[in-house]
């Protein structure tokens, strides 16, 4: 009889043993389990946290890109084009005194005079191309119906713009990115698309502005963009990089009798 007590005692401690370990085991794992999410809370916090801050140096890279390309603009206008135009001003001059020498002379000068109106005109071009300054003075819808036009004229396809949003919510950085997007658009479409008539629409869908490029060219493998003929879509490639910076979504479909279509959608910034 007292050796069946004696086992049940032991029995008893031992269960009492095996439930005191299990409750100190499961003690443990909800401190882990807490640790584990107070560790991922932390994660979680430092990545957006991170996230944020890229964000803000992309857009301060971008900012700090059309900066330079601005300053580049105005130079080429404010001062090489100036300088010569102020040349073409003194050959005017000269043509007017040397009128009596003959016209072999008159002739050179008259020539020289169209070269340098060319350069000019030239000059003037480059400088809209890296930063158009009515972008700035009047916005971008302003500047995109002059760079539409300006289009239009040189490649005879008619262009469409429909603008669905007030264009004073959005930041420089917006602007500018939009603005390039279009751009670059149009000049693969110049380039590549074979196209008659293209269209641009800006819409705002929630806290985001939508550009939607399309085109009725003849169509191209999309899938293998930064694989093949990177040479071909190297503005695609540096557009889809430049709306990504600022955390947006760049995307391509392009298919036989439909011809192209890009959608470009970025966060309305305040910057």
């Amino acid at each position: 009889m007292k050796t069946s007590r004696r086992i049940s005692s032991k029995r008893h401690q031992s269960i009492q043993k095996k439930l005191k370990l299990e409750v100190d085991q499961g003690k443990k794992l909800r401190h882990d389990l807490k640790e584990c999410k107070l560790h991922y809370t932390r994660l979680a916090k430092e990545f957006h946290g991170t996230k944020k801050q890229s964000a803000k140096l992309s857009e301060l890279l971008l900012l700090q890109q059309e900066g330079e390309r601005k300053d580049i603009s105005r130079k080429l206008h404010d001062e090489i084009a100036q300088i010569l135009t102020a040349v073409n001003f003194k050959l005017s001059i000269l043509s007017r005194t040397t009128m009596n020498r003959g016209p072999e002379l008159r002739e050179k000068i008259i020539d020289a005079q169209q070269m340098v109106e060319k350069a000019v005109d030239k000059i003037n071009d480059f400088a809209r191309e890296l930063h158009p300054m009515i972008l700035d003075d009047l916005g971008l819808a302003v500047a995109l119906e002059s760079y539409i036009k300006e289009f239009m004229k040189q490649t005879k396809i008619q262009v469409k713009l429909t603008t669905l949003i007030d264009i004073s919510e959005l930041s420089d950085v917006n602007k500018t990115v939009l603005f390039r997007v279009a751009q670059e658009s149009l000049t693969n479409i110049a380039k590549h698309s074979k196209a008659s008539s293209a269209s641009i629409t800006i819409r705002k869908i929630k806290n985001n502005v939508q550009m939607v490029v399309r085109d009725n060219g003849i169509s191209f493998q999309v899938k293998n963009l930064h694989l093949i003929e990177k040479d071909k879509y190297i503005g695609l490639i540096a557009m889809e990089e430049r709306v990504k910076m600022v955390d947006g979504v760049f995307a391509i479909t392009s298919s036989p009798g439909k011809g192209t279509l890009i959608k470009v959608q970025i966060p309305i910034l305040r910057v």
